[in-house]
């Protein structure tokens, strides 16, 4: 594709110059302040102007009618009827005139810019098979020898994956129909559901991986580690905190609401009627005189457990001694993030390379590989220890073994890539 900008280039160019060149022609020139004479005078001469360009021409061509400021102009009778036209030029025509050219030439400028962004999409869009298949071949031998490298962390992911899916299932029917009047049932709804959230991310974490792009893994493993600390909260907290998060929903919708409404108009959308609006008020001042005007804050459902009216997610990691990993945390955000560290540092890229990843890599997986791995260990962990029995137990150990596992299959696996970049650099040397 770079190769055909100078060629496109040189044609829109001469596109320009083209349009230039006939704008500002003499002939053009005048034949435009001629039209607008005769329009003074009663005669439209727009639908004949190539008649009153030409006469503009021999005006011209004749120094002594072109030297005076008024003269009679030699036209067809089909462009005026039969009459007489007496043409009287004076300062304002020219600057008119100037001010034609300019409209004209933008005018011709986006006709330009229109004609050549069609036909430039007609060629992106023509054969696309041809353009794409060297491409598709490419993606194909890169994914066939990603998976050949992480072999091995991917399949105890895998197995991981599957095992916390089936225990959530089981998990979930089990605890709904022994604890369906207990006080605690809003914890079992509350836990299960972000339980399987994280399971579904755990799925898009391993699509991600599996396609080399660990960046955006590591952005997918922050919602599960998330997801795994409010969990945490929740059952460690018990039914008031559970019953809380469930009618934070309604503090969700209308933040979201009046921020809709703020934009509304801009966005070209129909704003929310005055009755909605009453009802999201009125249920507003509800939640607040339930459980204190903190509620409405983010986080605002943690509010009264942690004796924090503002409370952030943060907070809320710490009160579950989750916040050891606040580093890997930081830096799942800066992938999410514009900032400059997420953009000059891409874990895709090994070592100090100064390059600009623009796609897939086959390094920097292992950290969200194992990270995935956790969380998705710990959260299903939090399920089963809701009302424990042997089972449970026998299989939260497992779920730490598992994950212990996979942790090593990724780091090993990164080392060794690690090591043959070495030694292929100093073999080069």
């Amino acid at each position: 594709m770079p190769t055909k900008r100078p060629h496109a280039a040189a044609k829109f160019h001469h596109a320009y110059m083209s349009a230039l060149r006939s704008q500002t022609e003499p002939a053009h020139v005048l034949a435009n302040i001629l039209v607008q004479k005769l329009r003074e005078q009663g005669i439209d001469g727009s639908k004949h102007f190539d008649i009153i360009e030409r006469a503009a021409g021999r005006v011209l061509a004749a120094p002594s009618v072109a030297e005076q400021s008024s003269f009679d102009l030699d036209l067809d009778d089909e462009v005026t009827g039969g009459r007489d036209v007496n043409i009287h030029l004076d300062s304002t025509d020219l600057e008119r005139a100037i001010e034609g050219i300019t409209t004209a030439i933008e005018a011709a400028s986006r006709d330009i810019y229109d004609s050549f962004s069609t036909t430039a999409l007609q060629n992106v869009l023509k054969n696309p098979a041809e353009r794409l298949l060297h491409l598709k071949n490419e993606r194909d031998a890169f994914m066939r020898r990603l998976e050949l490298t992480w072999a091995g962390p991917f399949k105890l992911l895998d197995i991981h994956v599957a095992l916390c899916q089936e225990i959530g299932e089981a998990r979930n029917e089990w605890l709904r129909k022994r604890r369906r009047r207990a006080k605690d049932i809003a914890v079992v709804d509350v836990v299960t559901r972000l339980h399987g959230r994280t399971v579904q991310v755990a799925g898009e974490v391993q699509a991600l991986l599996r396609n080399g792009f660990a960046d955006g893994a590591m952005s997918r493993w922050r919602t599960m580690h998330e997801l795994t600390v409010t969990a945490m909260l929740i059952a460690e907290r018990g039914p008031d905190v559970a019953e809380r998060y469930i009618a934070h929903v309604s503090a969700d919708s209308i933040k979201a609401a009046r921020q809709y409404q703020r934009y509304a108009s801009v966005l070209q959308h129909r704003p929310i009627s005055a009755r909605e609006q009453k009802r999201l008020d009125a249920l507003a001042v509800d939640l607040e005189r339930n459980y204190g005007k903190p509620f409405l804050n983010d986080y605002g459902w943690a509010a009264d457990t942690l004796g924090n009216p503002n409370p952030t997610f943060f907070s809320i990691e710490a009160a579950v001694d989750l916040d050891h990993l606040r580093p890997y945390f930081k830096l799942a955000s800066n992938t999410v993030h514009a900032g400059a560290k997420g953009t000059f540092f891409r874990l895709g890229i090994l070592g100090d390379g100064d390059g600009i990843l623009a796609g897939a890599s086959n390094v920097g997986l292992q950290e969200a590989g194992r990270l995935a791995a956790l969380s998705l260990a710990q959260i299903t962990t939090v399920l089963l220890l809701i009302h424990p029995n042997t089972d449970s137990i026998i299989w939260s150990r497992v779920l730490s073994s598992l994950s212990s596992k996979i942790e090593k299959q990724f780091v090993r696996v990164q080392r060794r890539i690690e090591r043959e970049e070495r030694q292929r650099r100093k073999g080069e040397t």
